[in-house]
């Protein structure tokens, strides 16, 4: 006896975001990043009254090393001096 499960296959980025039934179901989000580049990327998928949750206009990956000093200084606690070694030896 079968199982009567709904499911369908898992695809990789590339082929969600061209799939035309994601983009009909408002599964794909294209946006401006800060560098200027228009990127499309997995939308909410989420409706709220049938209507699609909307997505923060600032809602981006951020950029290699945009948080290190918030991560390292403010929550790891390293100092200025400490921060400026790291940086003179780009290892931030």
């Amino acid at each position: 006896m079968m199982a009567k499960v709904p499911c369908a296959p898992i695809q990789h980025m590339g082929r969600m975001i061209d799939n035309p039934s994601t983009a009909v179901c408002g599964m794909v989000a294209e946006k401006v990043h800060p560098s200027g580049v228009r990127i499309k990327r997995p939308g909410v998928i989420i409706k709220i009254n049938g209507e699609v949750a909307i997505v923060p206009e600032n809602a981006y990956a951020p950029n290699p090393g945009e948080h290190d000093k918030e991560i390292l200084g403010g929550i790891l606690g390293l100092s200025d001096e400490g921060l400026r070694a790291y940086e003179e030896k780009e290892t931030i």
